[in-house]
């Protein structure tokens, strides 16, 4: 068994195979803590309260809209990263972070709808926290 360890590293050092996957892990940490600043500066990790988001409502759609140009380059790149569902919670976190940066930008704002979306945001983003952390450099 510890000769197939050393032929599968051999293999994947001679292909760039675990440098494609510390890099592509390197940049999901570097994006999902963009989103952990997000969370922070408007105070929605601990409290889903809208107040703050509301008060700065530009900047907010500008943070999100920069989050989701961001996941659009990390998407191709973050499949590099074999054995995690990391790839599929960035996609997700983008679609749920576009459909409340949409909430926002509708007239007839739905405060009522807003706050579950932030939840699922909050409980995405902890899912690929723990992935990251399961997932270790080779």
């Amino acid at each position: 068994m510890e000769r197939l360890k050393a032929f599968s590293d051999i293999f994947d050092s001679l292909t760039g195979r675990a440098k494609r996957h510390n890099q592509a892990l390197r940049d999901v940490v570097d994006w999902s803590t963009s989103i952990h600043d997000l969370l922070i500066k408007y105070n929605i990790e601990e409290s889903h309260n809208l107040d703050l988001i509301l008060e700065h409502i530009s900047e907010v759609k500008f943070d999100l809209t920069n989050i989701a140009y961001k996941a659009r380059a990390i998407i191709p790149i973050s499949k590099n990263i074999k054995g995690t569902k990391v790839s599929s919670l960035i996609e997700e976190i983008m679609r749920n972070l576009e459909e409340f940066r949409r909430q926002l930008i509708n007239p007839d704002l739905n405060r009522t709808r807003l706050v579950p979306m932030l939840a699922k945001v909050c409980e995405l983003f902890k899912n690929l926290q723990d992935s990251i952390l399961e997932t270790k450099y080779k």
